[in-house]
């Protein structure tokens, strides 16, 4: 398996890491290999030279990674892998990372845009437009030239990818709009915990992720404010890093609920399971149409409802009224309404809770790898006609 960078709380490596357990448990041998930019871990067996972002020359490595390109032609040689699964590959990896693929069966699943999109997950006020659209004001002018040729060479070396898989419908509507075929939905998954967790009635709120602007957390930050000005002993924890997180702590020192946000920084995986349990409602608050979003399947496992941006897609496992609610992207108020109404019904608050636990269980990572290991066989076999 390959992926750009491998961190402790990104969606990606939830998800790598749900999934290469699950597949040795059923007897397969998984190497995963990464830039050296990744936390030290476990999972990773591999790993090539990250790009120095402060470098002059950033841009050579940026269209082709030399260095991604002959470890992985390494690595190929010697563990000969039946078949190799990419997940993200936006920077480090660049499109080089393709280029020892001809001969090896191989499939991509798409956690992101940035097969579509040079700009990913970037956020712009200046333009409204589909986030997989190739905008030179976005861009800017200065790197549209060198961002269209690396467009051009992922093109052309996706060619040697045997399978697109998608993680949601929103996203393998988008593999067909931009011709990225075969392609296939997957859904993603997660390790769903034997029981859910018994409510709390604290009036917590939580959210998981990046700090950065396209998850927003400024917005959810917003809601908080109203929250707290008609229920005083609300709380809300915040667990992440990210670009924004200075911007976003002294935000919420100018104000006065700043006692009541508490963040906590980067958590270990294992301990974030006591942090869902603690909390009453999770906030998934996206201005970015995001693929799947694991941090929603992983509170609903607990029990716990979430209220999300209706974008991307979110709307595809939050279920509006049943076990959690959606809000217009970017409407702080809509997701203060929608607290306060869980907060001042218990019972509603419960309901909603289990049917989230219900809801997840169809996100369960059994479903998943046996539908994994049969697109796997399904590659596998095209190269041994």
């Amino acid at each position: 398996m390959i992926t750009d960078s491998f961190e402790s709380l990104g969606g990606v490596e939830t998800y790598l890491t749900s999934v290469i357990a699950e597949l040795k448990i059923n007897g397969h041998d998984v190497r995963l290999f990464s830039s050296d930019i990744s936390q030290p871990s476990q999972y990773i067996s591999y790993y090539y030279r990250h790009i120095n972002q402060k470098s002059l020359f950033k841009i050579f490595p940026y269209l082709f990674n030399i260095h991604s390109y002959t470890k992985l032609k390494k690595v190929l040689r010697e563990f000969k892998p039946d078949i190799v699964h990419l997940h993200f590959t936006g920077y480090h990896s660049s499109p080089s990372i393709f280029l020892p693929l001809k001969k090896y069966p191989s499939v991509y699943t798409t956690h992101s845009h940035e097969l579509y999109n040079p700009l990913t997950n970037a956020t712009t006020n200046r333009c409204e437009h589909d986030y997989d659209s190739f905008c030179i004001y976005c861009i800017g002018i200065l790197k549209i030239v060198p961002e269209k040729f690396r467009a051009h060479l992922i093109n052309k070396f996706l060619s040697n990818i045997d399978l697109f898989i998608a993680p949601s419908n929103h996203h393998f509507k988008l593999l067909k709009k931009h011709k990225k075929n075969p392609s296939i939905q997957l859904v993603n998954a997660v390790a769903i915990p034997k029981n859910p967790s018994k409510m709390q009635y604290k009036y917590n709120l939580l959210f998981v992720g990046r700090l950065t602007k396209e998850k927003g957390v400024l917005i959810a930050l917003q809601a908080f404010e109203i929250i707290h000005q008609k229920l005083p002993q609300a709380t809300l924890t915040i667990i992440g890093e990210g670009s924004e997180k200075e911007n976003l702590i002294k935000y919420v020192q100018s104000k006065d609920f700043a006692h009541a946000v508490f963040f906590e920084g980067q958590i270990r995986k294992e301990k974030i399971n006591s942090f869902y349990e603690n909390a009453d409602i999770i906030l998934v608050p996206s201005i970015y149409p995001e693929a799947f979003v694991l941090v929603g399947i992983e509170a609903m496992s607990i029990g716990r409802p979430v209220i999300g941006s209706r974008i991307g897609g979110i709307p595809e496992w939050l279920l509006d009224g049943e076990t959690g609610y959606l809000v217009d992207p970017n409407n702080a108020s809509q997701i203060a309404d929608k607290a306060l109404m869980l907060f001042s019904n218990k019972k509603l608050l419960t309901r909603m809770g289990k049917n989230a636990r219900e809801k997840a269980e169809s996100f369960s990572i059994d479903r998943h790898i046996t539908e994994l290991e049969k697109i796997y066989k399904r590659v596998i076999k095209k190269y041994s006609l």
